[in-house]
């Protein structure tokens, strides 16, 4: 299994050769010797060692070299808490897959992204995404059936009308919901897998 290289150099590593499953992807933690087990801030001071100092500070300040150094920062960034390990494999997953931090939130409110066995995986469900359109189904036909009645009212009243708005604004609710929770999460997963094969084929060749 190939490596991870230290942080600062990220952006250069290889991709990972592991063979995935068709809808999980896995991203492998780096092996960390004993030596540069912890410390990130011992890492920076040997990178300002041999680096320029302008170099040395634009990589500082760089935000994904700061989500890596701050847990606080990569939580406020991506909305969830993780170790060192998890974070740079992340980010590294951020650049392969081409994803925002946006989609990376809602890949993991959505349960699509998970660390399992010191992996990070995406596994973007098809059950899911039938669910999630089975659901826009039921509640469009219910926003149909309420315009209709609507319409096909005799002097309805300020209540009926206030009550058929009420109800057409909670299934419009219902309806973004079943978007954010169960549609839009699978589409970025697998997109992101086609990203990250296009990847693949790329290094191999």
């Amino acid at each position: 299994m190939p490596t991870w290289p230290t942080p600062w150099n990220w952006r250069e590593r290889p991709m990972a050769r592991d063979d995935a499953d068709e809808n999980i992807v896995r991203f492998p933690p780096r092996r960390v010797g004993s030596a540069d087990a912890g410390d990130l801030e011992s890492i920076a001071a040997r990178m300002r060692d041999t680096l320029t100092e302008d170099d040395a500070n634009q990589v500082e300040e760089d935000p994904d070299w700061q989500a890596l150094l701050d847990e606080k920062i990569f939580a406020k960034r991506f909305g969830f808490d993780a170790c060192r390990v998890f974070r740079e494999q992340v980010i590294a997953m951020k650049e392969d897959a081409d994803l925002t931090d946006r989609e990376i939130r809602t890949l993991r409110r959505s349960g699509n992204l998970s660390f399992q066995d010191g992996h990070l995986k995406i596994h973007p469900s098809r059950s899911e995404q039938v669910w999630g359109w089975l659901l826009t189904v039921i509640f469009s036909v219910l926003m149909l059936l309420g315009i209709l009645a609507a319409i096909n009212a005799k002097h309805p009243s300020w209540a009926q009308m206030g009550k058929v708005t009420c109800i057409e604004g909670v299934l419009v609710f219902l309806l973004w919901w079943t978007m954010e929770i169960y549609i839009r999460p699978t589409r970025i997963g697998k997109r992101a897998i086609r990203t990250l094969a296009r990847h693949r084929l790329s290094e191999s060749a």
